[in-house]
């Protein structure tokens, strides 16, 4: 992320502290006293590379069953990240997440 980009995802951002960067951000404050979490889950894959884009992509589709796996892995490794926050939101967001299989999308739906 660039840092420009970064700066102003914190000056929004209530969970400063602890938000290495914009994926990690995972709990933040919308209300006073109210808490809610969510995760944003980067997709990389696209159909082709777009030159304005600045987020990390890949078009090499045969890499997809490896990213899901390894992301599987990781979210269950951090299973306890968000403590005992409800999540309330999930973002697919990348490249272009609708780039996976149903089967990809649901395992790691489940895994969530």
């Amino acid at each position: 992320m660039t840092e420009k980009r970064q700066n102003r995802h914190h000056r929004q951002c209530k969970a400063k502290q602890t938000c290495t960067h914009f994926a990690a951000c995972t709990t933040f404050t919308i209300y006073s006293n109210t808490k809610v979490a969510g995760i944003y889950i980067h997709i990389p894959f696209c159909k082709q590379r777009c030159r304005y884009c600045a987020f990390y992509s890949s078009t090499l589709y045969n890499i997809r069953e490896e990213y899901v796996n390894a992301l599987c892995r990781e979210i269950a490794m951090r299973k306890d990240y968000v403590g005992g926050e409800t999540i309330e939101t999930i973002y697919l967001g990348g490249g272009t997440p609708s780039t996976l299989t149903m089967e990809q999308l649901k395992k790691i739906c489940v895994t969530i």
